[in-house]
């Protein structure tokens, strides 16, 4: 362990690639970050699952979602127990100095943003959320993060120590009690080759998808919690019986933009895979022609997507983009919706067959 200077940073890139994954975001910041790891990422990140939390909240993930992700990254969590005990002022931030003067950034996971004047909560909204922290200034008494923005979006950000603290020891303070840790260290394990992306692995994983099968070995390295999970186009089927409840007279069936967020990515998340195989192992045509194709379904939930996002922000005069509350509108997305994954299926179910077929 080394004196930490006065200044230091890290200089993580900006990777926006990471606001499609909702819950791993920061950990994948350094993943991707890597040349060598990138045949990894490509292989994963495909088979998904879904869950009911809180009684009603339908929530999305991947089965890949991992807090650890730890044969690529070296973490130490600091547990919310111990996070409580920290000494008086400072007692965080001379944590995170030390972890970025040894090399590591910081993942926060208990920050209430009420606290912090470069959130869009700022003074309106006590919002537990997570950040990543790579360097700081002592002279200026800043933190140098990448979060989410006043505007929402994803950025490199500064928050003034006293600003940090009083969000991290509130949040901390208030963590429902799935929150265990209150941050981590990371660092990335020293790498020697690249990894060898495998079309057949792939293949696997979008059969999965396709028939939902079942991932319990995944599914216990995810972020998932006890309750029962769906998997694969399962979660497509979830989403929708979830959305017919709603229209049918359920108010408590909560499906918002977030789970339309999530579908709309991972079929992108899809299309830029398909295009790495098309470009680095050039397929036969009734493989390639397949491939192609799935570009348009990515548009149609793109369309939804943001079909979905105008509608909630008009209903709302921009208050609310999570959702959308008259009837009629609703339904129109559902119908959209059913439409989309009834083709998207039958697409990728030729697609898998054709995988297999090329390449075992």
């Amino acid at each position: 362990m080394r004196q930490a200077p006065s200044r230091q940073s890290l200089n993580l890139p900006l990777q926006n690639e990471v606001v499609s994954y909702l819950n791993v975001a920061y950990p994948l910041i350094f993943l991707l970050a890597e040349p060598r790891l990138r045949g990894w990422y490509l292989e994963r990140f495909v088979h998904i699952f879904s869950q009911i939390w809180f009684g009603n909240y339908l929530r999305t993930d991947y089965t890949d979602s991992s807090r650890y992700f730890g044969d690529l990254l070296e973490r130490q969590a600091v547990s919310m127990e111990e996070a409580r005990a920290f000494p008086g002022e400072g007692g965080p931030i001379a944590l995170i100095r030390q972890a970025i003067a040894d090399g590591r950034a910081v993942n926060v996971f208990a920050l209430d943003k009420y606290y912090l004047p470069e959130s869009a909560e700022y003074r309106t909204e006590h919002a537990i959320h997570e950040t990543l922290v790579d360097g700081y200034d002592e002279a200026e008494r800043k933190l140098f993060v990448i979060g989410y923005g006043r505007n929402g979006r994803f950025a490199r950000l500064s928050y003034d120590y006293g600003d940090f603290e009083r969000a991290f020891e509130a949040a901390v303070a208030a963590s429902p009690a799935h929150l265990t840790d209150a941050l981590h260290l990371i660092k990335p394990r020293s790498l020697r080759r690249e990894y060898p992306f495998e079309p057949g692995r792939f293949a696997g994983e979008l059969r999965k998808l396709v028939f939902s099968e079942r991932d319990d070995a995944k599914l216990f390295f995810s972020l998932a919690d006890e309750g029962e999970a769906r998997f694969g186009f399962d979660v497509y089927e979830h989403i929708l019986t979830q959305m017919r409840l709603r229209i049918d007279g359920c108010p408590a069936a909560i499906v918002n933009f977030t789970a339309i967020h999530f579908i709309a990515e991972h079929s992108k998340l899809l299309g830029d895979r398909f295009s790495y195989l098309q470009e680095r192992y050039r397929p036969g045509v009734a493989l390639s022609s397949l491939l192609d194709r799935y570009s348009g379904t990515t548009g149609r939930y793109e369309k939804l997507k943001y079909h979905y996002l105008k509608r909630a922000t008009a209903e709302s005069g921009f208050r609310d983009r999570f959702a959308v509350r008259d009837p009629d509108a609703f339904e129109s997305v559902y119908r959209m919706l059913k439409e989309i994954v009834e083709g998207e299926k039958e697409l990728l179910t030729e697609t898998v067959g054709a995988l297999e077929r090329e390449f075992g």
